[in-house]
């Protein structure tokens, strides 16, 4: 990502007291029962990039802070619809992994294969976000990994969670042989292991994707363990 502000947005808040057309701009018109996502997209680059025409109805709507270089607007999704979305607008495209942890390498390819080359990139670009915890030892990554094992499958069977239960609490869990099922295939969604298991499956997911940028989604009970996997993968990966 370029030197600049990893996020933007407009200028006054929506509400009592904001500009009207900043208000309509961040909060959308929830009259239309359209998806409006594509033109969604068109109007946060005119924010960005100071390119709304005059015409437009939220036209003078700036994003703020405004910075030299405006940060990229990566396209995030699980599905074809996203892959041709960006590749449509000449964007950068991000494959969720972490979401859906199969159809990668078509969602990619068709990505790349549909490009249209834009003001904003002129080749395609893409990235590969998926689920990350890493640890001194294979075993301890697997012990804290059992956290988000147990967090997914939650969120799956609809269950209450009052925040992401803790190792114990996901070892003591008594799954069913359909759970355990889930938790396996949901690992397809994950990398956990040793700093140098974790370093291989890295690389080998940058030749599948066929890309040089990963974005690594860490989601642990111990906020320390989250820090430590982070350093670990850096210290595997760069030294």
């Amino acid at each position: 990502m370029p030197d600049s502000t990893p996020a933007a947005s407009t200028s006054r808040r929506a509400g009592a007291g904001g500009m009207p057309r900043a208000t309509i701009a961040l909060q959308g018109d929830r009259r239309r029962s359209v998806d409006r996502y594509p033109e969604q997209i068109d109007d946060l680059l005119g924010y960005l990039y100071d390119a709304l025409p005059p015409v437009h109805p939220l036209y003078g709507v700036k994003a703020t802070p405004i910075v030299q270089s405006p940060p990229e607007l990566w396209l995030l999704g699980s599905s074809s619809e996203t892959a041709k979305l960006a590749a449509d607008k000449g964007l950068p495209y991000v494959f969720a992994q972490f979401i859906n942890g199969e159809g990668g390498e078509h969602y990619m390819r068709l990505y790349r294969d549909r490009f249209v080359p834009s003001p904003y990139l002129a080749e395609p670009r893409g990235m590969v976000a998926v689920f990350a915890i890493c640890a001194e030892t294979d075993e301890k990554a697997e012990w804290i990994a059992g956290s988000l094992d147990l967090t997914l499958l939650m969120i799956e069977q609809g269950m209450a969670l009052n925040g992401t239960p803790s190792p114990e609490k996901a070892a003591a869990y008594p799954y069913s042989p359909y759970e355990r099922k889930r938790v396996e295939d949901n690992r397809r969604r994950m990398i956990v292991g040793s700093p140098a298991r974790v370093k291989d499956e890295l690389y080998r997911l940058s030749e599948k994707y066929e890309t040089e940028e990963i974005m690594l989604v860490t989601i642990t009970y111990d906020f320390e363990d989250k820090l430590a996997s982070f350093r670990l993968i850096a210290d595997a990966v760069w030294g």
